[in-house]
């Protein structure tokens, strides 16, 4: 009696490209997302208020870790951001400080999805430098209308390493995590920095470097 091979049926073919993805961030939801050690690292470091960043060359599942962790956070009661540098610095950012920071501070409030007049306020403070601006921006915006922990992913940090004022960017990363001494409601703020290169490219003092936190 001759053997038949079974052919695939179109709803097979269905679950298996379900299953499977080549390239693009697979989200923790898809059946095929597989934890990973570091997926429980970096969320339990989160969820514990501390800092944290991610260094991985290329192509090593780094945007579907923030996508798992993201998930993760949210069921949790978390409210999170994703900023991505590469996408600011492409589209608003160019090299001028003032627009990237406007720009990092715009698309945290779309993220967070909180209705403030963010152009009127940041007229209000332009007798801060831009990285004492941003500071405040933290606390004097997001964290006063949100009242749930918050998490801010901040992806392709080797985007800024050229930029002549990026020491300014992450140095606001590390002003937001030290104000904890004194003003408890960044406690409630928490930073995970994701990229490429070697933090050495930055060329930081440890005071200001999130990477010596």
């Amino acid at each position: 009696m001759a053997n038949r091979s079974k052919k695939s049926t179109p709803d097979a073919l269905d679950r298996t490209s379900e299953f499977f993805s080549v390239g693009p961030p697979l989200h923790a939801v898809k059946p095929g997302y597989v934890r990973r050690a570091a997926d429980d690292l970096l969320y339990q470091t989160l969820v514990a208020g501390n800092y944290a960043h991610v260094i991985a060359p290329d192509r090593t599942g780094k945007s579907s870790l923030i996508a798992a962790t993201s998930a993760r956070l949210q069921n949790n009661g978390f409210k999170v951001a994703v900023l991505n540098l590469r996408q600011i610095g492409e589209r608003d950012g160019g090299s001028d400080a003032g627009r990237w920071y406007y720009s990092i501070a715009y698309r945290l409030l779309r993220q967070l999805r909180l209705k403030v007049d963010l152009q009127t306020w940041w007229q209000d403070n332009s007798i801060l430098s831009n990285r004492q601006r941003l500071v405040e921006f933290y606390v004097d915006v997001i964290l006063q209308n949100i009242q749930e922990r918050i998490v801010v992913f901040v992806d392709d940090i080797q985007f800024i390493a050229g930029l002549p004022f990026n020491e300014h960017i992450l140095a606001s990363v590390r002003a937001a995590h030290n104000a904890r001494t004194t003003e408890p409601e960044f406690s409630r703020l928490g930073f995970a920095l994701i990229g490429e290169c070697d933090p050495g490219d930055f060329k930081l003092d440890s005071t200001m470097s999130p990477f010596d936190i």
